[in-house]
């Protein structure tokens, strides 16, 4: 039993450091055997974090695409300012695949355009790739802040309006920012999990 658990500890130490784990022997009211667990004394609120729930590229990638088809399904309903949100978070999920694979301990804040030039994505686009990236950042950068999600429709429509986010639109400019969104992140996504799968 002694080798296995070496073993296991070597397997874990690849993944947390030594202090980030414990092994002991199973209570009297558990199967017998070892238990692993991890120590969380003297971990820093980052590693504790990361042991609790270590979201993998894959993970961000996959929650990416979830993310987009819900903005899509929230549009449909005329959820227009939970929609907008949801696209940001999805071109964020995305970008933090890519800065997962260069960092896995990065942290960014949810500034989509510090997060673009963390993620290096530019980096692996053509220069139309790169245009057309820089383009819907530019255009989900006017129109998001992570905020939103405590944000009413009519909030929303106010903040537009001082931004000048209604001008030239007829009709709802709400639904039409929150489209506009919705297109830069499926340009996002589409250019960066192609990305992705080359890497």
């Amino acid at each position: 039993m002694a080798t296995l658990m070496t073993r296991v500890q070597k397997v874990l130490e690849k993944e947390f450091s030594p202090k980030e784990i414990l092994l002991e022997p199973a209570r009297r009211d558990m199967v017998d055997g070892w238990i692993i667990s991890k120590s969380f004394d003297g971990l820093s609120d980052l590693e504790r974090g990361r042991i609790e729930m270590r979201i993998e590229a894959t993970d961000y990638v996959e929650a990416a695409k979830e993310r987009l088809t819900e903005a899509n399904l929230l549009y449909e309903k005329a959820r227009y300012a939970l929609a907008l949100y949801v696209a940001a978070v999805a071109v964020e999920s995305l970008l933090r695949a890519h800065l997962v694979q260069l960092d896995p301990n990065f942290d960014e804040a949810h500034n989509l355009k510090m997060l673009l030039e963390a993620s290096k994505l530019r980096i692996h686009t053509t220069l139309a790739e790169h245009q057309q990236i820089n383009a819907a950042v530019d255009d989900l950068f006017k129109r998001w802040r992570n905020d939103l999600r405590y944000t009413s429709n009519n909030h929303l429509r106010r903040r537009f309006k001082r931004k000048k986010l209604d001008r030239g639109i007829r009709g709802d400019f709400l639904k039409e920012n929150s489209c506009i969104a919705i297109e830069a992140a499926e340009i996002i996504l589409k250019i960066g999990v192609a990305k992705w799968k080359q890497s």
